[in-house]
C-alpha cells in the first residue's frame, strides 16, 4: 500500500518595531522585527507594554531609546480615539541592525518601492524555529507546498524549504490558510477588550468554537474556510501519491488538525500547535491518516 505524507508547520507571530524619534538622532538600527513576546501569549499590554517591550528588546541590541515604537493599530475605547499604526512610527527612513534601508519614509513603507524581505525584515525567534523545522524535514520527502499569503507564513516555509534543502518546489499561496481574523479585537489587550465588551463576553469569544468576535472570526468561520481548501486543494495532491507540507497560522491549521484527529469541538479548543515544530501525518492513498508524528527538537542529556 503506497503512502504519503503531509507535514504542518505554525509560523510565528512577529512584532514590528520603529524608531519614531528625531532623524537627527537616529540610532544605527531604526527598524527590527520579533517574534520573542513578553511572555503573557498574545498579550502585549496594550500600545504601551508593546512599546515597552520593544525598548527593552532593543536596549538588549544596543540600540536603547524611549523613541522606540510597536507597529500596532487599535480601535476607539472608552472614547478614546482609535490609533493608526503608521502614524505613530515617524517619518523614517528605517534601517535593519545590519544598515540596510528598509524604507525611507512612510508612503514608501507601505508602497511597493519598500526594502522588506526575509533577508531584512526576520525575526530572531521566528527565523530560529523556522530553519530548525527545516532541519527536522531533511528525511521526509516533499513534493508541494502550501502556505498562506500572509508573510510570517511565507517567510517560515521559505526558510524551512532553504535548510532542508533539495529542488526547489512549487508553492501555492492561498488566503484560505490566513489566520483567523478577529475583527474589533485586533490590537487590543485582554484588559482592553473586557473593559469594552465585558469580562463574560471575552470569555465566550475565547471559549466558544462558533460564536464570532464583532467584525471578525470564529473557529468555525475559520474551519469553514480552511476546510474546503484543504479538501479541494491538498487532500487530492495526498491522494495523487503527492507528499506535501503546509506552513500556516495556528487557528487555520487546528481546523486542518480537527478534521485529520477527528477532534471534537470541545477538544479543538483545548489544542495548541507550537510554532515552528513540523507535525508529520502518514496518508494512505483514500485519504485516511494512518500516522502521526510531532517533530520536535529531542531533549539535551
Amino acid at each position: 500500500m503506497h503512502t504519503v505524507r503531509m507535514a504542518v508547520i505554525a509560523a510565528a507571530t512577529v512584532l514590528p518595531a520603529f524608531w519614531a524619534g528625531d532623524v537627527a538622532a537616529q540610532q544605527a538600527m531604526t527598524f527590527f522585527v520579533t517574534s520573542v513576546g513578553p511572555g503573557k501569549g498574545g498579550d502585549l499590554g496594550g500600545l504601551d507594554g508593546a512599546d515597552r517591550h520593544c525598548l527593552q528588546l532593543a536596549q538588549a541590541a544596543g540600540a536603547g531609546s524611549r523613541a522606540w515604537r510597536a507597529y500596532l493599530s487599535t480601535q476607539s475605547v472608552g472614547g478614546a480615539p482609535a490609533v493608526n499604526a503608521r502614524d505613530r512610527i515617524g517619518a523614517g527612513p528605517w534601517q535593519n541592525a545590519k544598515g540596510v534601508v528598509i524604507a525611507r519614509n512612510v508612503d514608501e513603507l507601505h508602497g511597493e518601492a519598500n526594502n522588506l524581505t526575509k533577508q531584512t525584515a526576520l525575526s530572531e525567534k521566528g527565523e530560529a524555529e523556522a530553519r530548525e523545522a527545516g532541519r527536522r524535514l531533511c528525511e521526509i520527502p516533499i513534493d508541494k507546498a502550501y502556505t498562506s499569503v500572509l508573510q510570517r507564513a511565507t517567510r517560515t516555509l521559505d526558510l524551512a524549504l532553504e535548510t532542508r534543502g533539495g529542488a526547489p518546489l512549487p508553492v501555492e499561496r492561498d488566503q484560505a490558510l490566513n489566520e483567523r481574523h478577529y475583527g474589533d479585537l485586533q490590537g487590543l489587550n485582554k484588559q482592553e477588550t473586557a473593559d469594552k465588551f465585558g469580562a463574560e463576553q471575552v470569555h465566550i469569544w475565547r471559549r466558544s468554537y462558533d460564536v464570532q468576535p464583532p467584525g471578525g472570526e470564529s473557529l468555525k468561520d475559520t474551519a469553514a474556510r480552511t476546510l474546503p481548501y484543504f479538501e479541494g486543494k491538498i487532500l487530492p495532491d495526498l491522494r495523487a501519491g503527492k507528499n506535501v507540507i503546509v506552513a500556516a497560522h495556528g487557528n487555520s491549521l487546528r481546523s486542518i488538525v480537527m478534521h485529520l484527529d477527528r477532534l471534537t469541538r470541545e477538544q479543538v479548543l483545548e489544542l495548541n500547535i507550537p510554532t515552528g515544530v513540523p507535525i508529520v501525518y502518514e496518508i494512505g492513498p483514500g485519504g485516511e491518516v494512518l500516522g502521526k508524528e510531532i517533530l520536535e527538537q529531542a531533549a539535551a542529556s
